[in-house]
């Protein structure tokens, strides 16, 4: 219902607002349907960019179907990956909610998960250095135990620093923390 009345996650919405600029490049790291990653390319215009990284296959088709329902203004990039230290393969382990899930090795929920996939991951630095995909001026991580691996990234700089050296970094899980260098 939250996402229906716009309310899902106000804090981390208003604080995306204040930091995130058009022009700008965001990645939504664990997009899930894609609710954060339509508000980023709403603020990001058409001059900006979003990278939606998404494990869970079920996610990706939902995710896409949102991207073209809301008819972005800002080009958004599904990147169908778990997003890692390392690129490659990786097992994710899919929660009971079908939506929600944890790389293998990754902190997180303590649970029993309904199964164990095998998804393609890519690292930050695969993704920027390698494949030539312009740094984040903004990055979300949700759910700090799905992604939990992505912390290192740039081998020559902390989590937060990027092409403009400033990046604005969010968790998103049941609080948000905004973190920046």
């Amino acid at each position: 219902k939250a996402h229906w009345l716009g309310g899902y996650e106000l804090m981390l919405q208003q604080a995306f607002v204040k930091w995130m600029k058009p022009g700008m490049v965001a990645y939504d790291i664990g997009a899930n349907i894609g609710y954060m990653s339509v508000l980023l390319a709403r603020i990001a215009g058409a001059e900006g960019q979003v990278f939606a990284f998404e494990a869970l296959p079920k996610n990706i088709a939902r995710l896409q179907k949102n991207i073209d329902l809301n008819m972005c203004i800002s080009p958004v990039k599904v990147v169908p990956n778990a997003v890692t230290d390392q690129p490659g393969e990786i097992s994710f382990f899919v929660h009971a909610s079908t939506s929600m899930g944890k790389a293998a090795g990754s902190a997180g929920r303590e649970e029993e998960y309904l199964e164990e996939i095998v998804v393609p991951s890519t690292s930050i630095d695969h993704f920027v250095y390698e494949q030539g995909n312009p740094a984040p001026d903004l990055k979300r991580r949700m759910g700090v135990g799905r992604h939990a691996t992505v912390s290192r990234w740039r081998r020559d700089a902390p989590d937060c620093l990027s092409r403009s050296d400033r990046t604005s970094c969010f968790v998103s899980a049941n609080t948000w923390r905004p973190l920046h260098s």
